[in-house]
């Protein structure tokens, strides 16, 4: 078998390419699609925990900060819209507070982020997007500004903001 050099620079390069536009953050989820089902039905099949795709209600959550958490099928509508959600379970009030601060830091906040507890999950933090998400056992806001950074606005459905920026408590 014989290999010339242009094949061998070309499979380089491809390689570097594709390389260089894989995200290396987050753990990846298969898609579950993005079908409707009526309000207040349950999904209890999603990949993961928290969910990052697949039958979520007819409307998304308002972008914002909640003090109670989000049902899952709501919340897999705004991760379809490009949103990023990020969850907490513990009650160590300087996550939580960081979380917060992190998201209103946010240049397009109230706009495409989420913060809200999650009680049953096994992580102290969350953060998820379309088909991704990201655990950590401490605050790290470097980390979760690069998986906001990767992710945001990337869902299925690209919209505009809307009806957002509530602080919910």
């Amino acid at each position: 078998m014989k290999l010339y050099l242009p094949s061998l620079v070309g499979i380089a390069i491809l390689s570097t390419l594709l390389v260089s536009c894989s995200n290396d953050i987050g753990e990846n989820f298969p898609d579950q699609g993005t079908k409707h089902i009526p309000d207040n039905e349950t999904y209890t099949e999603y990949a993961s925990t928290p969910p990052t795709s697949g039958p979520h209600w007819n409307a998304a959550a308002p972008w914002g900060i909640y003090s109670k958490p989000l049902p899952n099928e709501r919340q897999v509508h705004n991760l379809e819209h490009g949103g990023i959600i990020l969850q907490y379970n513990t009650d160590d009030q300087a996550i939580k507070t960081s979380l917060i601060r992190f998201a209103q830091k946010q240049q397009t906040f109230p706009c495409f982020i989420i913060v809200a507890p999650y009680p049953t999950m096994p992580f102290k933090i969350a953060a998820t997007a379309w088909r991704v998400r990201e655990t950590l056992d401490t605050y790290d806001e470097v980390h979760l500004q690069k998986f906001f950074d990767s992710y945001q606005r990337k869902g299925p459905e690209r919209v505009p903001c809307s009806a957002g920026g509530q602080m919910i408590r």
